[in-house]
This record gives structure tokens, sequence and C-alpha cells, in this order.
């Protein structure tokens, strides 16, 4: 995910340039699709076609073209998205850190024979107990709580 934004519900945008590949934009689209409401690919003529064929109907497309004439690229929207009803609690869930995890199932009373547990059963077990909404608004909520996650730019690992 080139860029992520956190503000009542998950919403991503991938880029792909003429110089990427479209070689790993499934298993990239499976990922996205298990965490994010709402979806947009931003990409070139060259991918058009391809990416409109590729992705799920909730993702919106996006082609950029370079204007040559003021050296800006123009973006046109080909397909708007619409909400990804295929988020999967767990997957939500997983992007807490242990100790946020824990601290949701104590709130809750849920945290009984869990303390020993590793990261995975707590995840499992906020993901079964929550209705997702519940659980989505946690995650965002703690995902923005995070002091050196507020206002920065996240990368993660593999990210060019």
């Amino acid at each position: 995910m080139d860029v992520a934004v956190l503000n009542g519900h998950f919403a991503g945008w991938e880029i792909k340039s003429d110089r990427d590949t479209l070689a790993r934009l499934g298993d990239q689209a499976e990922a996205f699709g298990k965490v994010m409401d709402y979806l947009t690919i931003v990409t070139t003529a060259k991918f058009l076609a391809r990416v409109e064929q590729l992705l799920p109907k909730e993702w919106g497309v996006v082609e950029a073209a370079m204007v040559t004439s003021s050296d800006s690229v123009k973006l046109t929207q080909r397909r708007r998205p619409r909400v990804n009803r295929n988020t999967d609690p767990l997957a939500i869930a997983q992007l807490l850190w242990r100790d946020e995890t824990w601290q949701e199932l104590k709130l809750r009373g849920l945290e009984a024979g869990l303390s020993s547990k590793p990261r995975y059963r707590l995840w499992a077990e906020l993901s079964r107990e929550l209705p997702k909404n519940e659980l989505r608004s946690v995650v965002l909520n703690r995902l923005k709580q995070r002091p050196s996650w507020s206002g920065g730019l996240i990368r993660t690992p593999g990210d060019d």
C-alpha cells in the first residue's frame, strides 16, 4: 500500500507507474482487501485496461497522465471506489500491537486465561468477540493514538 488514510474508515491507494509491473498486484489486492474499506489504484494508460480487469469492482481506478507543458500530472477518476464488504476481522485485529490487543480485551472483561497467550490468540479472541464495525473503530483509534504514527509517513518493509 503506497498511501493509507485512517479517518473513520480504512482507505488505501496503490500506485503503479510505467516503471512498475503488475506481477504482485493480485496478492496485494487480496491482502489489502482484508483490511481496507476503500481501495483505489492510481496508474497510467499502460496498465489501465489490465487493472480494470484484474481488480475487484470495489476498487477505484484513477488514471495518471503526464502534462508535459506544465511538468505536472493530471489525475482522472475512471472508476469510483465502493465500500469493501469483504474485510476480515482477524486481519483487522492484527493491525494492533499485542499490548493494545490485551488492553482492549481487558477493557471488556475478556482477558481471563489469556495473559500469557501469544498475540495471535489475543487477536483471534478480540476479532471473535467484537462486531466488525466496533473492531474497526477500536483499531482506528488505537492506530491514531500511536505517537510515532500520528501525522507521519508510515512505510512497511518491502515498500519501494
